[in-house]
């Protein structure tokens, strides 16, 4: 990581020095150690909690840094092929990386950089206007509610009139030109509820969602779940700015979260909940029934052979049990994040147990994590 300017990339397995979770956050830490243990990830750029302590002392980013972000962002293109607001279009995800977990706490922004011009760069680029006029829905509906504040409630209204009006049951039933009018009827309603309109420039939009995802450190939730869990208040939270890979292509696309054991009793098995056609926000929301492990085995094999290969390979790197995010865009997989999962006490005995008798830990480290 850089003191200079405080970014460090990801990508094409170039993550190199190991990142410090204390410095550029657990996430991006892990994220860097997938990358260099070969699972495919998207590259991503990462900004150091040092950066987000300073913008909280001064109460902006450090004059001149929006430049040190600009060059950092080429670094991105060369590497995917994108071009922030060119051909074919680069879609940024913004999310936190905080030293601790705090799952479910800070913002995040997706699909960052699309313009309502964009949208037919990105139809070209991806063959599909109803994927396009979906990202840019999501952006202006993220961007509202994240950097402006805007209620959610606004957009869920115009939504449920739209599924109405179409006799649609869900979103995925929208024809692309409904969806496009249901991105413009987003827009319209954020500026009705007082929201500045979404920037044409797609760096800005990075800048606007960077500051956002580092003031939510400071939101009246995040600062409860710290005082909960015992977290540090001063240490302020990395920030991954990553390429968007697209769960919501089409039916072999989704996205899931994994465990590499079963969370609830320990049995040695692959653990998904997965949602086909869908990006990560409606999976961790709540807002749309998951499909279970059976259905991505069925609809995505090979998927699913990669998963179970991979989930071996993240246990002795990591020497615990994992729960990861990914994503599967077109047949393809990308890893976008892991951690040490949450188990029941039955569970952690058992996987104990396992990784002793697996020689990943000895039996004194795992009598200290069963200590609680």
């Amino acid at each position: 990581m850089s003191r200079a300017d405080h970014i460090a990339f990801i990508g094409d397995r170039h993550s190199k020095p190991p990142l410090v979770a204390d410095d550029a956050g657990m996430k991006a830490a892990n994220l860097a150690r997938l990358d260099r243990l070969g699972l495919r990830v998207p590259p991503a750029l990462v900004l150091s909690a040092a950066l987000s302590q300073d913008y909280f002392s001064r109460g902006a980013l450090p004059p001149g840094f929006a430049v040190h972000v600009a060059a950092s962002l080429r670094q991105l293109e060369s590497a995917t092929g994108f071009r922030l607001g060119g051909q074919p279009p680069l879609l940024l995800s913004v999310r936190s990386s905080p030293g601790a977990s705090m799952p479910g706490t800070l913002e995040t922004l997706l699909n960052v950089g699309l313009t309502e011009e964009g949208v037919r760069h990105l139809i070209k680029r991806s063959g599909n206007p109803w994927l396009a006029w979906d990202c840019y829905r999501r952006l202006v509906r993220g961007f509202a509610e994240t950097v402006e504040h805007v209620d959610a409630g606004v957009f869920d209204r115009v939504t449920a009139q739209h599924l109405a009006r179409d006799g649609a049951a869900t979103l995925r039933d929208l024809d692309p030109m409904s969806m496009r009018d249901l991105a413009r009827d987003s827009a319209k309603a954020a500026r009705e509820a007082g929201a500045a309109p979404l920037p044409d420039d797609p760096f800005q939009q990075v800048m606007h969602a960077v500051e956002a995802v580092m003031a939510s450190w400071h939101s009246p939730r995040a600062r409860e779940y710290r005082r909960i869990w015992g977290i540090a208040e001063n240490t302020g939270t990395g920030v991954v700015v990553q390429t968007m890979v697209f769960g919501n292509g089409g039916v072999r696309s989704g996205s899931g979260v994994g465990f590499t054991r079963n969370p609830a009793n320990g049995d040695d098995e692959l653990y998904v909940d997965f949602l086909s056609n869908a990006q990560g926000d409606e999976l961790v929301s709540g807002r749309e029934p998951v499909r279970d492990a059976a259905i991505l085995r069925e609809t995505l094999p090979t998927i699913w052979t990669e998963l179970e290969h991979a989930r071996a390979r993240l246990e002795r790197e990591f020497a615990d049990m994992q729960d990861f995010e990914f994503t599967v865009e077109d047949g393809r997989l990308f890893f976008l994040q892991t951690r040490v999962g949450k188990r029941t006490p039955w569970a952690a005995t058992r996987i104990a147990v396992d990784l002793v008798r697996g020689g990943i830990v000895d039996a004194r480290n795992a009598l200290q994590r069963l200590a609680p």
